[in-house]
């Protein structure tokens, strides 16, 4: 899977934005994530979730399990929100 660094050179960092309510999609969400994060330029990350209004939203910390943000961090600083 190619990633999107390559499109822009000279990122200083991500903001990945994770639909709260799609639980269908995680894996997804965290294969694309964890390919971002493999580069050789690492840039800092955040992760937000959007739509935590809604009722039907993950908890922050089943986001932090299904993106697997316990493996990022053993490399890499994420801030979450």
């Amino acid at each position: 899977m190619e990633t999107l660094l390559v499109y822009y050179p000279n990122t200083q960092g991500i903001v990945y934005v994770v639909d709260s309510t799609d639980r269908n999609r995680m894996t997804e969400a965290k294969e694309v994530l964890h390919n971002i994060l493999s580069e050789d330029e690492r840039v800092p990350v955040a992760i937000a979730l959007n739509k935590r209004d809604l009722k039907n939203c993950m908890a922050k910390e089943e986001m932090e399990e299904r993106l697997e943000v316990s493996e990022i961090q053993k490399r890499d600083p994420v801030e979450y929100f």
